[in-house]
């Protein structure tokens, strides 16, 4: 039987980082990374479809953008960025990505789902995160990410242009 059961992370709202082209930038919750061959038509579909705004788009890769950041209304993030080139692993082409405050929780999940399915990482990725991916018994993919906290100050300000 499953049961109700308190909270066993923070219940605040994360704090404000800055603006970034008029949109609040916050550590994000929780949002949806959707990867497609074609980043511009699917942000485009989400744009004119759905109500979305864009928020950042990322390098150009010769074929369009790498990646799309998108927002319809506060904590309803998604970030579209670009799959393999016509065979995307659908498998792998939507993915939960939930917020995990610092590297050192990021740690702690990977240990307590040790043993429960597959799980990837931790890893330190190049946007000054750390995150581990884990997989639930039917294949859907799940990613904590948390602030580094070993990065250098104002090193991802510099690459995103987030002003604060």
């Amino acid at each position: 039987m499953i049961e109700v059961t308190t909270p066993t992370s923070s219940q605040e709202n994360p704090e404000l980082l800055g603006q970034h082209e008029g949109w609040d930038v916050y550590p994000m919750p929780v949002f949806v990374t959707i990867n497609t061959p074609d980043v511009s038509r699917m942000a485009s579909w989400f744009r004119d479809a759905l109500g979305f705004g864009v928020m950042f788009v990322g390098p150009d890769s010769g074929d369009g953008p790498t990646m799309v950041h998108m927002r319809r209304m506060k904590y309803q993030d998604v970030l579209i960025a670009a799959g393999l080139e016509h065979n995307i692993d659908r498998d792998r082409s939507l993915t939960v990505t939930f917020q995990a405050m610092t590297d050192t929780e990021v740690d702690l999940l990977a240990d307590r789902a040790a043993g429960h399915g597959d799980v990837e990482g931790p890893y330190d990725t190049p946007w000054n995160t750390r995150e581990v991916t884990m997989i639930d018994p039917d294949g859907h993919h799940f990613v904590f990410t948390g602030r580094r906290t070993d990065a250098p100050v104002g090193s991802l300000d510099e690459a995103t242009g987030i002003d604060q």
